[in-house]
C-alpha cells in the first residue's frame, strides 16, 4: 500500500510539474503575441488567462481584436479560447463566442453563430508546421444595414499534401456552405430580374429563396509552408488546382474545374471550365446584382443562346490571360489581383 501511495504521489507531482511548465510556456507565448500585436496595431486582447489543471491547457483571450495591416478590416469577439489536452499539446481546439462583430471599410456587421469551433493539428517540430485544420460553424449569421445573410451550417478544412508538380508546398482545401439565405432586399431584386418563362408573362425564378449548397474542393500551392510565422511572413499563392466548385440554387446549378498559376504580379493565368444550368436566369441575376453591366449581359445573351443551341445548360471556358478575364465570348474586364494585401 505504501508503494502504491508513493507511485501515486510521484505521478501527481510529475503531472503537476508538466502542467505548470507547459501552461507557463503557453501563457508566455500568448502574452508575447498580444504585446507584439499591440505594437503593430493588428491584434489586441483585454486579458489572457490559463486554466485546465491538471489535464488540459485552456487559454482564453478576453475581448480579442484582430485588424488587417491597412486597417480596412477589423474583427472583434467577447471571447476566444484555445484548448488542448496536456499530453497532446500539438492538437488544439479553438472556440469562438456566439456574438462577434466585423467592420469592413467603415461598414459594421453583426456576426453570430450557435456554435463555432475548430480543430487544429500541427507537427511537433521546429516552426510547428500545419498538418490539418477543420472549422465548423453551426447557424452562422451576418447582418448589416442591407439585411442579414445566414446558413444552416458552414464547414472548411485544410490538410497538407505532397508538393505539387512545380515543387511548391501544397494543401488540400475544402469548403461547404449549406442552406444559405441571402438578405431579403437582395433576394427580391434578384428574383424580380428573372426573364419571363412563357408568353403569359409568368416569371421563372430560381425555384428557391435559399442557395441549397456551395462547395469547393481545391489544391493550392504556396511559396512557403503554413507555420507559426504565417502572420509575420504571409505565404503567396502560386498554383490553384480547382478540382470542383459547385453551387445549387433552385433551378440554377454551376460547376467549375480547372487549373491556374499566379504570376509575379499576383494575377491568375489559366482556364477554368464552367458549366451553368439555367444560364438565362443567372445572367439576369448578374445584372440585378450589378456584377455585369446591362449592355455586356445583352451582348452575352445572344452569344450564349447560339452556343447553348436551345439547351438550358452551357459549358464555357473562363479564361485568365494577360491580366484580363473572359467567360466564353463575354469579356469580364480586369482579372483580380490575388496577392494584393488586405
Amino acid at each position: 500500500m505504501r508503494k502504491l501511495w508513493a507511485i501515486t504521489l510521484v505521478l501527481i507531482i510529475g503531472g503537476s510539474g508538466w502542467w505548470w511548465v507547459g501552461s507557463r510556456a503557453a501563457l508566455n507565448w500568448a502574452e508575447a503575441l498580444v504585446a507584439e500585436g499591440r505594437s503593430t496595431g493588428q491584434f489586441d486582447a483585454a486579458g489572457v488567462t490559463m486554466e485546465g489543471y491538471p489535464a488540459r491547457f485552456d487559454l482564453t483571450f478576453d475581448k480579442p481584436v484582430l485588424r488587417s495591416p491597412n486597417g480596412v478590416i477589423e474583427w472583434r469577439a467577447d471571447l476566444f479560447q484555445l484548448m488542448s489536452l496536456s499530453y497532446t499539446p500539438h492538437h488544439l481546439i479553438g472556440w469562438w463566442s456566439p456574438e462577434q462583430s466585423l467592420r469592413i471599410a467603415g461598414h459594421d456587421y453583426a456576426v453570430k453563430n450557435d456554435d463555432m469551433r475548430a480543430s487544429l493539428k500541427v507537427k511537433p517540430r521546429s516552426g510547428l508546421p500545419l498538418d490539418e485544420a477543420v472549422l465548423v460553424i453551426e447557424a452562422p449569421r451576418i447582418g448589416g444595414n442591407e439585411g442579414q445573410m445566414e446558413a444552416r451550417e458552414a464547414r472548411a478544412a485544410i490538410k497538407e499534401t505532397d508538393a505539387d508538380a512545380a515543387g511548391y508546398p501544397s494543401y488540400q482545401l475544402g469548403v461547404e456552405i449549406l442552406d444559405l439565405s441571402l438578405p431579403e432586399a437582395l433576394t427580391a431584386r434578384l428574383q424580380g430580374s428573372m426573364p419571363a418563362a412563357d408568353p403569359s408573362g409568368t416569371r421563372s425564378d430560381t425555384g428557391s429563396d435559399i442557395v441549397q449548397w456551395a462547395r469547393l474542393d481545391a489544391r493550392v500551392g504556396l511559396d512557403r509552408v503554413l507555420d507559426n510565422q504565417v502572420a509575420v511572413s504571409q505565404p503567396r499563392l502560386m498554383t490553384l488546382d480547382l478540382r470542383a466548385l459547385s453551387l445549387g440554387w433552385g433551378d440554377i446549378t454551376l460547376e467549375a474545374k480547372g487549373a491556374l498559376t499566379v504570376t509575379a504580379t499576383g494575377q491568375p493565368e489559366g482556364t477554368v471550365e464552367v458549366t451553368v444550368t439555367g444560364w438565362k436566369q443567372l445572367l439576369a441575376m448578374s445584372v440585378a446584382a450589378r456584377i455585369l453591366p446591362p449592355n455586356v449581359a445583352q451582348m452575352g445573351e445572344g452569344m450564349l443562346a447560339m452556343l447553348a443551341k436551345g439547351q438550358e445548360s452551357v459549358t464555357l471556358p473562363l479564361v485568365f490571360q494577360g491580366g484580363r478575364m473572359s467567360l466564353g465570348p463575354i469579356p469580364l474586364g480586369m482579372a483580380p489581383v490575388l496577392q494584393q494585401p488586405i
